[in-house]
């Protein structure tokens, strides 16, 4: 084995300075890359599961991991949807004149009368599970279709949601890992038969394309050299625009696109808090969107004129607002809020571009949802996390099952960790889109306190200055770096522009996955190190001030490690061992020996921390899982 210390040369290949340039290389979005980073061990670099925040990394990783990466899809692949419809009529012929007369007088009095609406059954269902499901999934305004990225080609692709089938709508004629080109974050037109999407070029161009759902009559609506990226949002009942996010740096512009000759209109320009979602007015007059504002980055929703001479907010409130779409007649704006404690869809009154009356709860404890659209039977489309990340605690050799720490508001806490002393547990929650907070439980009394960091973004919450204040990774919108937060006000200030540094880069293989941790004893770092050597993942101790580093522990692929951390004492590591099954947590003497299991298992075990005790161990288990859900009845057509 390889053995040295020290930082090594930059590898071959081009730096890629921010998460907008990481997704659009590799076309996911930044939420998808960091749950890729933590499960299936993607190269980034520190300047991590559920908010965006810079980072960087080097294509030849990246290329390197793609290339190694075998993504199962059972879903099977056809090159043409056959349509099943029709109706059988059939006819009762007249056996006499007076009969046919009678009966035609009788049917003209029927269809005088008033019929009944017939009220579709209310559910909260599951429309579709897989692979391809992620942030930027679309749906057609029939509800039928749903447009995904095909993670072995970059192919445009549809999944028919009743007959459960997908077929590509482009295709390119070539893999992942011989082209790079990537279709993503697409939009229906509103008669459904046509897709606008955002296509990512060999040479890191973009272009925003239009094509037929039988994947015909494709064509370029337009060209951007300046890498900028195209967030498509909605498309405009009279097909006339689309509306889309163009990021471009620090900065971002809400957009029309012309849909017949591709010109650009900007509406509004962003420093920070770009809108979330998008989505047209029925009448196609205006634009809901919804953005973050205030100290704690909680949603209002705004409405803007498509001249972009109106705009103002709507819906305002202290707790959460986002926005879900407008129902099939226009006069009710549909958005979701968490002002009840739990998140709900809301419906409100609409009429000449005002709010009319109070809002009405159509659905409460939606879990944590993603809106997508409102299709014109008015079933309501969202993405919905069931991955029920959280944490738990447990002890060392215990027979009880690990314990929640909290039995509300499930799947929403991560990243936990016990304070030096051992008195608190630090961690973070996201109950909604836009609502992530830092929250410190007391383990004596179990009282908590919720810290609002104002920062645009943050992730990776540690304990600082002996549990005397906190450090995250994050944003102020404009630096990205290390923030110490006052537990107090939650005032971040800025202790170091960039990633983390690594004190080792391996010579071959690809560092990590996760963070160097350095020994509570100052003695050593620990870091992971990917297919080194060849067909191994392994775990290293590289002593402070260089020399000769050690191989702890060595796993042959596809095991790998999801997390590992030092004992307080720096005399133990403890490593969670994932086998493509179930992940189990080990602990080894720091200087080498035996394995030892904890027999803790779960399905996955994510951001160990090790009570000062050397007894309680806490963990975050289970991640992010989308899956696209369809909120039917609740709604008028």
């Amino acid at each position: 084995m390889a053995a040295g210390s020290g930082q090594i040369g930059a590898p071959a290949g081009e730096r890629l300075d921010s998460w907008k340039e990481i997704s659009a290389y590799l076309k996911r979005d930044p939420r998808t890359l960091q749950r890729w980073e933590k499960k299936e061990g993607l190269p980034i670099r520190r300047h991590v599961h559920e908010s965006q925040t810079s980072v960087y990394a080097f294509t030849a990783e990246l290329d390197a991991w793609l290339a190694s990466r075998t993504i199962s899809n059972g879903n099977s692949f056809e090159t043409d949807a056959k349509s099943h419809s029709g109706v059988s009529i059939r006819l009762w012929v007249a056996l006499a004149v007076l009969a046919a007369v009678s009966a035609a007088v009788i049917f003209a009095m029927i269809r005088q009368r008033p019929h009944p609406v017939q009220l579709a059954t209310r559910a909260f269902r599951q429309a579709w599970a897989g692979d391809e499901v992620d942030y930027w999934n679309a749906v057609s305004p029939d509800g039928r279709y749903a447009s995904f990225t095909d993670f072995r080609t970059g192919d445009l692709g549809v999944r028919d949601l009743v007959l459960g089938q997908n077929r590509h709508v482009t295709n390119k004629g070539k893999t992942m890992q011989e082209s790079p080109a990537w279709a993503w974050n697409a939009t229906f037109s509103p008669d459904g038969k046509s897709i606008a999407y955002w296509w990512w070029n060999d040479d890191r161009s973009n272009e925003v394309r239009l094509i037929g759902l039988d994947g015909q009559n494709q064509r370029t609506l337009l060209k951007d050299q300046e890498r900028n990226s195209y967030d498509l949002m909605d498309w405009s009942s009279d097909g006339e625009s689309i509306a889309v996010v163009i990021e471009h740096g620090t900065e971002s512009d809400l957009a029309l696109i012309s849909s017949r000759d591709g010109s650009v209109r900007v509406l509004k320009r962003f420093g920070s808090g770009q809108p979330r979602r998008v989505a047209f007015s029925r009448d196609s007059q205006y634009l809901a969107y919804d953005a973050p504002v205030g100290s704690d980055h909680s949603g209002d929703i705004f409405l803007i004129s498509i001249d972009g001479k109106q705009d103002r907010p709507i819906i305002q409130y202290p707790t959460d607002e986002f926005l879900v779409g407008w129902s099939p007649k226009g006069d009710t704006l549909i958005f979701g809020s968490d002002r009840t404690g739990s998140n709900g869809i809301w419906g409100v009154g609409f009429k000449q571009g005002r709010i009319q009356g109070e809002a009405e709860l159509l659905k409460g404890d939606v879990g944590r949802v993603f809106p997508l659209t409102v299709t014109r039977s008015g079933a309501v489309f969202t993405l919905l996390d069931v991955g029920l990340a959280d944490v738990f605690v447990t002890e060392l050799g215990s027979k009880n099952p690990p314990a929640r720490i909290n039995e509300h508001f499930i799947g929403t806490r991560t990243y936990p960790s016990f304070s030096p002393d051992g008195a608190r547990l630090l961690y973070q929650s996201q109950r909604g889109p836009g609502d992530a907070t830092l929250n410190i439980r007391e383990l004596g009394s179990r009282e908590e306190r919720t810290i609002h960091p104002k920062l645009v973004s943050f992730m990776k919450p540690r304990w600082a200055d002996q549990g005397r204040a906190l450090d995250v990774q994050g944003s102020d919108g404009t630096t990205f770096g290390t923030w110490r937060i006052d537990v107090r006000s939650g005032k971040a200030s800025l202790r170091a522009i960039g990633p983390l540094k690594r004190v080792y880069t391996p010579p071959e293989g690809l560092p990590g996955p996760g963070d160097q941790i350095p020994a509570p004893d100052g003695s050593a770092t620990l870091a992971a190190v990917r297919n080194s050597p060849k067909g191994f993942n392994s775990l290293r101790i590289i002593p402070r001030g260089g020399g000769p580093l050690r191989e702890l522990v060595r796993l042959k692929q596809p095991e790998r490690f999801t997390a590992f951390a030092w004992s307080l004492d720096s005399r133990w590591v403890f490593f969670a061992r994932n086998n493509g099954v179930e992940t189990e947590l080990f602990r080894i003497p720091s200087a080498g020996g035996t394995i030892e299991s904890t027999g803790l298992r779960r399905s996955m075990i994510l951001s160990v921390s090790i009570h000062p005790d050397g007894k309680q161990i806490t963990f975050q288990g289970g991640e992010p899982n989308l899956e696209l859900w369809s909120l039917d009845g609740f709604l008028s057509q």
